[in-house]
């Protein structure tokens, strides 16, 4: 089973990538399984029970950069979780 991670503190947002993950892993056949996070302090508590993790990149308390950099620092040489950066800012 694929377990994946949504962080990012606009829950319409949240939502609406939650959908575009599930059907892509429908249309793949797979077995998912998808939880959400409003901040990235939550994550680095479970980060090691992902395979992969959509992080946004901008929100409070933590960004997403740090929040990253502070899985990559735990997870050592591990291969998982892999981060995917979101977010609705063009600069970005």
């Amino acid at each position: 089973m694929l377990k994946i991670a949504v962080v990012d503190d606009e829950i319409v947002f949240v939502e609406s990538l939650i959908n575009k993950i599930t059907a892509v892993c429908e249309k793949l056949n797979l077995e998912f399984k998808i939880d959400k996070y409003s901040n990235g302090f939550d994550i680095l508590e479970n980060y090691s029970k992902y395979h992969l993790i959509f992080l946004d990149i901008e929100m409070p308390s933590i960004d997403g950069i740090a929040t990253a950099k502070r899985i990559n620092e735990l997870k050592s040489s591990a291969e998982i979780p892999f981060i995917v950066y979101v977010t609705s800012h063009d600069e970005l």
